[in-house]
């Protein structure tokens, strides 16, 4: 293994622990809403959640190029399942947890609205291009 990557797998490593820390702020304070109450605990997590996600994202950008490299995948691949996996994963959680809550109103409404929004969405640009 060159040391290019472990540099940047020791990078990664890093960035993981401050965003698991940060994400027991974040929980630890959502637990607490009970107890507290107010405007500043509500930014609170709102700050960290933000700093979560964006570290996250970073993280996952990182390892996604790393894993594409690995793979001799372009750059470009790599970018488009990033994009897949990304807008896909939100309507897959929210598929399983109705399907979980034995709702199939939510089930069959989540996977319409994303057919339907999809389609249109990639109508509308390719329109404007």
């Amino acid at each position: 293994m060159s040391s290019s990557h472990q540099v940047s797998g020791r990078k990664i490593g890093i960035a993981t622990v401050i965003n698991l820390v940060f994400l027991a702020a974040v929980v630890g304070l959502t637990l607490a809403r009970g107890a507290l109450q107010g405007i500043f605990l509500e930014l609170g997590v709102f700050v960290l959640s933000l700093i979560v996600l964006v570290r996250s994202a970073d993280v996952f950008t990182d390892v996604a190029m790393e894993v594409g490299e690995r793979l001799n995948i372009s750059q470009l691949g790599t970018g488009v399942l990033i994009v897949a996996i990304g807008t896909s994963a939100p309507e897959l959680f929210s598929c399983v947890g109705a399907a979980l809550a034995d709702r199939p109103d939510m089930l069959l409404g989540n996977i319409l609205g994303t057919v339907i929004a999809n389609t249109l969405l990639g109508l509308g640009v390719c329109a404007l291009m």
